[in-house]
C-alpha cells in the first residue's frame, strides 16, 4: 500500500475545493480549506477553489495566490450543483 503523499506526488492531481464564506456562515472553513490546499501544492497538486461570489473570500483566495471561479449561488443553493458541475467538466479535476 502507497502512502497518500506518494499517490499524489507521482499524479501531479488537480484538485478543487467547493467552499463558501460569507458573512452568514464566516470564514472559518475556507481558512482551513486554505490550509490543505497549500499543503497539496507542496506535494505538486494544482489546486483550485470555487467560492461564493463573496469579496472577502476573493480577498483571500488573491493572497493565498490560488486560483479561483466564483460562484452566483451559496453552497446547496437551487443551481448550485449544476454550476459546480460545469466548472469541473471544463477544467478536468481529478479530485473535488
Amino acid at each position: 500500500m502507497i502512502s497518500v503523499s506518494t499517490y499524489i506526488n507521482n499524479k501531479k492531481m488537480n484538485i478543487v475545493f467547493r467552499v463558501d464564506a460569507h458573512v452568514d456562515i464566516a470564514l472559518g472553513h475556507l481558512s482551513r480549506c486554505l490550509s490543505l490546499g497549500q499543503s497539496l501544492n507542496e506535494l505538486g497538486c494544482q489546486v483550485s477553489f470555487v467560492v461564493f461570489d463573496n469579496n472577502e473570500a476573493e480577498k483571500r483566495l488573491r493572497q493565498a495566490k490560488f486560483s479561483f471561479d466564483l460562484s452566483p449561488y451559496k453552497i446547496n443553493e437551487s443551481g448550485d450543483c449544476e454550476h459546480f458541475i460545469s466548472i469541473c467538466k471544463d477544467k478536468k479535476f481529478d479530485l473535488m
